[in-house]
């Protein structure tokens, strides 16, 4: 499983090296970060529109008996989208390719096309589920359009996640999020955005 091959490879040295990476990266970047009271549901409606972009970030997904944590890049072109997660200096990982209906997950060894609705195979391959359709609207800030949804002070309810932004950061589209809580019963997945690429 992706989780226990990361966690295998985060001893303390490697913790000491990402902390310090960490730290440099921070000093270079240029970002706003905003206070969540920013941040308003219905004012994001022109985003929906937005199919081109990238970020670079991070990620941590806490799970009832494990927890693991890493880097994380997506690059949205249209329908189509590219997710790596990779551990400490780039060690083990897993591509995620996001097509029509379908998830192709290469985890270095092997290229698997999933339904974007196998809720088993993706915890079986990943750890965890997620789901994809609906998170390519969430790092947006956006509900998915297709699913109801209850609006809250920091985000919204959807498919039996609650999505928080508990930061924004400013982008030439407007503000974008740069920390994103997602948490069911299962899962609690944190995403933090460092920069984002527009490329619209």
């Amino acid at each position: 499983m992706f989780g226990e091959y990361l966690k295998s490879t985060s001893g303390h040295v490697g913790r000491v090296i990402i902390l310090c990476s960490l730290i440099q990266s921070a000093g270079c970047t240029l970002i706003t970060v905003k206070d969540t009271t920013d941040y308003v549901l219905s004012d994001r409606s022109a985003l929906e529109k937005l199919n081109y972009w990238d970020f670079e970030g991070r990620i941590a997904v806490i799970l009832k008996d494990d927890s693991w944590s890493g880097s994380m890049s997506w690059a949205q072109s249209g329908e189509q989208g590219v997710i790596k997660i990779s551990g400490p200096l780039g060690q083990g990982g897993v591509e995620i390719k996001i097509k029509e209906g379908y998830l192709s997950i290469n985890d270095g060894e092997n290229v698997i096309d999933y339904s974007d609705q196998d809720e088993a195979s993706l915890v079986n391959e990943l750890g965890f589920y997620v789901p994809i359709r609906s998170l390519v609207y969430w790092v947006r800030g956006l509900a998915d359009p297709d699913i109801d949804y209850i609006e809250t002070d920091q985000g919204f309810m959807q498919s039996g996640w609650q999505v928080l932004f508990k930061a924004m950061q400013r982008t030439e589209v407007g503000l974008m999020p740069h920390k994103v809580y997602l948490t069911n019963q299962a899962v609690r997945l944190k995403l933090i955005v460092d920069q984002w690429v527009i490329n619209e």
